[in-house]
């Protein structure tokens, strides 16, 4: 998840409880838009000239570990 006005608002009127949500992330916060920013401008600076096809994760870790699943190992 990645923190924005938009989400806060869309997590209201859903009944949603971002907190808890958050408490699932093994970073423990959201992304914030910068995280995102900072990994295009790398991937747009020449130190990144060399890279293609990738798929990145600005997660947090969230896509690697999931708690419902670990707790039934």
């Amino acid at each position: 998840m990645t923190w924005t006005e938009m989400l806060s608002v869309s997590a209201v009127e859903r009944g949603l409880d971002l907190e808890s949500m958050v408490e699932l992330i093994p970073d423990k916060r959201m992304a914030k838009e910068e995280d995102h920013a900072h990994m295009v401008a790398f991937f747009a600076s020449e130190e990144a000239a060399h890279i293609n096809g990738q798929v990145i994760a600005v997660d947090g870790a969230q896509s690697l570990y999931h708690p419902l699943i670990m707790k039934k190992s």
